[in-house]
């Protein structure tokens, strides 16, 4: 075999390996029709949007249907945001306008590692910025940027509390990728006081 025909063959096994498009992963799972897709794809274009937010908004895919193929392509872990994973104590540590900036929010800090939620978790400028505005280690997982909006105003407040958003929260309504609470318990038990957020995520995955 010569060298143009093993660089051919190489570069051909290189675009197999690449994932396929996010449409067409969902048109494979049945989870989108390529009428759909079609639609969506066109007011992406006008809108100049993300594919998975325009799925999100246009109602052809749930939250939850999209962010594991989301996360499975840029190899990061990922959360569906709810207010419960937020701890007041922490996500001012993130100051608001760099947050609303990157589309981040700073959801809890264990040993020193900040969890942050980001639309952007591939991004090494923001995670640079970011470690560099908070001092801290920072591991990054994806949300939909619509649910960061969404969820930025509040999380700023001054009466932004933890405890009386999560008292009603069953365990079964806060979902998060496993891969992220790669926590010792014993950790967490010494972390728990003084951070709602780490007691509702013992009290999840005890």
């Amino acid at each position: 075999m010569n060298t143009l025909t093993q660089t051919v063959d190489s570069q051909r096994d290189r675009t197999n390996m690449l994932p396929a498009p996010l449409g067409e992963q969902l048109v494979r799972a049945s989870l989108l029709t390529p009428q759909e897709l079609e639609t969506a794809l066109g007011e992406q274009h006008s809108k100049k949007m993300r594919l998975g937010e325009t799925l999100v908004e246009l109602g052809f895919v749930d939250e939850e249907q999209l962010l594991p193929f989301i996360a499975e392509n840029l190899g990061v872990p990922f959360v569906k945001l709810r207010e419960g994973l937020i701890d007041p104590a922490v996500v001012r540590i993130l100051p608001h306008t760099q947050a609303k900036s990157f589309s981040a929010l700073a959801l809890f800090c264990v040993k020193g590692e900040l969890t942050v939620a980001m639309a952007e978790p591939q991004n090494l400028h923001h995670l640079d910025e970011i470690e560099r505005i908070t001092g801290a280690h920072v591991r990054p997982i994806l949300a939909l940027k619509g649910a960061i909006e969404k969820l930025l105003p509040r999380a700023y407040e001054e009466d932004f509390a933890v405890d009386t958003v999560s008292a009603d929260i069953e365990a079964d309504a806060v979902e998060v990728d496993q891969e992220i609470f790669e926590v010792d318990l014993q950790d967490l038990q010494s972390l728990a006081e003084g951070s709602p957020v780490i007691n509702l995520v013992n009290y999840i995955i005890v």
